[in-house]
């Protein structure tokens, strides 16, 4: 049998959620691996957006704690791998994307700042812009 390669976790808000009204839930989902980089299918690259909360309710060591990750994965990305930063508050807005010369996107990430309300599904809506618009023949899956 063969090992497991990837962990998903989704941790909810709350429990318990009505099924007879529309409701939002806030989840954190976590991704884990235990593939070595040597395992890795280097055919394909990755073409990864990152969505980070700006809001008040980010403000000191929650939003730092996600710039830090943010600059960690961007560290370990490879040479044909593609990353896209959007943040939000009641507004979104592109941090980074594939154009940005990688000698400033540290930078850029750095001068993030806690503002405004949340508004978590317009971050999410144009994370997915930007992941559709930089497809490339990298990061297409196999035909």
């Amino acid at each position: 049998m063969k090992k497991e390669q990837i962990k998903l976790d989704i941790f909810t808000e709350r429990p318990i959620v009505r099924n007879d009204t529309t409701s939002e839930l806030d989840v954190v989902i976590e991704i884990r691996s235990n593939q070595s980089i040597d395992e890795l299918d280097t055919k394909k690259a990755l073409n990864l957006c990152l969505v980070i909360d700006r809001s008040g309710s980010m403000s000191g060591e929650k939003l730092e704690t996600a710039k830090k990750s943010c600059i960690d994965i961007f560290k370990q990305l490879g040479e044909k791998d593609l990353l896209t930063v959007v943040v939000f508050d009641d507004e979104a807005e592109v941090i980074v994307n594939p154009q940005v010369p990688k000698a400033e996107v540290i930078k850029k990430i750095n001068q993030i700042n806690d503002r405004g309300s949340t508004n978590l599904s317009l971050g999410w809506y144009l994370g997915l812009l930007e992941l559709q618009t930089y497809m490339t023949q990298y990061n297409l899956p196999y035909q």
